[in-house]
């Protein structure tokens, strides 16, 4: 799955249209709207969290992550997002103490690189927030062969109701 950075204007609108609403009819939208979405930032990107009505699923769970040039092998950093849920046949449960925890590997393909990302993204809920950390490791490997291994985490995350 390849990953896009969005403008930081597309992020702030958003972000915008997140806290205020939208100004277009819900002619559009899902006409699902129970469970909760929670939502914060991490280092100027966007972290999300959708349960479903019952609290007890993680229905789809976004958080941005980076690797320092310290990390990877290559001395340049990386960065990249974590997408999972049950929205990605990838159900997080959420035990009767609110924690959860995920490991999730990608494996993609672009411009000619081969991307093998590991996440562990552990949380708990409390009350109107949920906090966690995500780390792990990511291999790449480029078309003329070169290997590239990087570390991070674990790196905290927020997000409320």
């Amino acid at each position: 799955m390849a990953r896009t950075r969005l403008p930081i204007g597309v992020l702030v609108t958003a972000l915008a249209i997140s806290g205020f609403g939208t100004a277009s009819s819900s002619s559009g939208q899902s006409p699902e709207t129970r469970g909760v979405t929670y939502g914060g930032v991490r280092n100027v990107e966007s972290v999300w969290l959708r349960l479903d009505s019952s609290r007890n699923v993680i229905l789809a769970l976004e958080i941005p992550w980076e690797a320092s040039g310290r990390r990877c092998s290559d001395k340049k950093g990386y960065s990249s997002a974590l997408y999972t849920g049950a929205e990605y046949s990838q159900t997080i449960v959420v035990d009767d103490e609110g924690k959860f925890a995920r490991t999730v590997v990608d494996r993609y393909r672009d411009a000619g690189t081969r991307y093998v990302e590991t996440q562990t993204v552990k949380g708990k809920f409390n009350g109107a927030r949920v906090s966690g950390t995500i780390g792990g490791t990511v291999k790449r490997t480029k078309p003329n062969g070169q290997v590239v291994r990087c570390t991070f985490g674990p790196l905290n995350w927020t997000a409320v109701d």
